[in-house]
């Protein structure tokens, strides 16, 4: 019996995993568009970025649910097909409580099948630390577009580096060395070498 526990464990971890990744993919593809084309293109005040970086980050954050309790279903309907739990409502409890490491359901499967129920909170872990690496990237991301305005605002006498010039080294004429110690002048060596030649 471990051995089909195991067989359907790793089968669900792999389909789950794999079906997370496809939808943080297409929602990673839909907000860099978004990003690239409305947000880095544009001039916004702080009062218009930080509602649009609200809304993406809260309309992520649902979309990820969303994806867990589908993932949570898939195990819910593997349940009940196998026999591991009689009732829909009570597979769909149990799994949450497993996805989520809660356990506090009060719902327990025959001794045989809790390997299963095991296996599905590593893969809640493995699933819960795929999407808060995900927001936390997408954090990342939009917090140049955040806070430019920001210091746009609090520094507005903010200038660019000076350009360098050709000369390379400080001006000799604005030294502030005494005379004795400043270089001499390709002048002054020109003529010190035409006086006193070296042999």
């Amino acid at each position: 019996m471990e051995i089909v526990n195991w067989t359907w464990s790793l089968s669900l971890i792999a389909l789950t995993v794999a079906l997370h990744t496809t939808g943080i993919v297409m929602m990673a593809l839909a907000e860099v568009t978004i990003r690239v084309r409305w947000l880095e293109t544009r001039t916004l005040r702080l009062s218009q970025v930080t509602p649009i970086v609200i809304g993406m980050i809260a309309a992520v954050a649902l979309l990820l649910t969303v994806l867990h309790g589908l993932e949570v279903a898939i195990w819910a309907a593997m349940y009940t097909w196998v026999g591991a739990l009689d009732s829909s409502k009570g597979a769909i409890l149990y799994s949450i409580d497993s996805m989520t490491t809660r356990g506090a359901s009060g719902i327990t499967m025959e001794s045989h099948w809790l390997t299963m129920g095991a296996l599905e909170a590593a893969n809640g872990m493995l699933l819960f630390g795929i999407s808060t690496a995900y927001i936390f990237a997408m954090i990342q991301a939009y917090w140049p577009i955040l806070s430019k305005p920001l210091r746009d605002r609090l520094e507005p006498g903010r200038r660019a580096a000076p350009e360098l010039s050709g000369s390379v080294g400080p001006d000799p004429a604005h030294s502030t060395l005494p005379d004795n110690f400043r270089p001499a002048s390709h002048s002054n060596r020109d003529k010190t070498d035409i006086e006193h030649p070296q042999f």
